[in-house]
């Protein structure tokens, strides 16, 4: 690659650069302008709603676990030997 085609691609990278930003303020001109509209458009009508009041009270929490009888595992604990060195 000779130096010539080096210093073109320098060249073009803010050029690139500034098509690629303003794309984008565009693009986001445009969501804007999308936005207005749809919020023009949205209905002025009230929602009915409900209300529910509530109270404190206690409620006991109750939980079954599994248990066993025997266990699944076993571990046998044994000591080591030290070698006389």
């Amino acid at each position: 690659m000779n130096s010539s085609a080096i210093g073109s691609k320098i060249r073009r990278r803010p050029l690139f650069a500034a098509v690629v930003v303003g794309l984008a303020c565009l693009e986001l001109v445009a969501c804007n302008k999308q936005n207005q509209q749809a919020a023009e458009k949205a209905p002025t009508s009230k929602y009915e709603v409900g209300v529910v009041t509530t109270k404190p009270q206690t409620v006991a929490i109750t939980a079954e676990l599994p248990g066993r009888i025997s266990a699944s595992l076993v571990a046998e604990v044994r000591p080591r030997s030290v070698a006389s060195s």
